[in-house]
């Protein structure tokens, strides 16, 4: 994150505890087409940190390619997560949760 984001430390946080109930509300059934729209906007969200972090990659103890190769990744994961959590789909599978 960058150093001229103010409470940077508190914001890691939070964003630590929205992908946990984010994580819960994908797990239980009624709520997950909902939760999948909240993970794709998280994921849209701290988008921008990772473009950052790619530029920045010699701070960090990841290899750059790595970091570099996580940004069009993530446009894969939200049209999955978008994908999976989409109400018709899952009316086509069971599950055991």
């Amino acid at each position: 994150m960058p150093e001229w984001v103010p409470f940077r430390k508190t914001i890691v946080y939070i964003s630590g505890i929205v992908e946990m109930a984010i994580a819960l509300l994908l797990i239980n059934k009624p709520t997950r087409a909902k939760a999948g729209v909240w993970t794709a906007l998280f994921l849209i969200l701290v988008f921008p940190v990772n473009i950052y972090m790619a530029f920045t990659s010699g701070q960090y103890q990841l290899p750059a390619y790595a970091l570099w190769l996580r940004l069009p990744l993530q446009i894969v994961f939200i049209w999955w997560v978008l994908k999976a959590t989409k109400p018709s789909s899952l009316k086509n599978h069971t599950t055991y949760i």
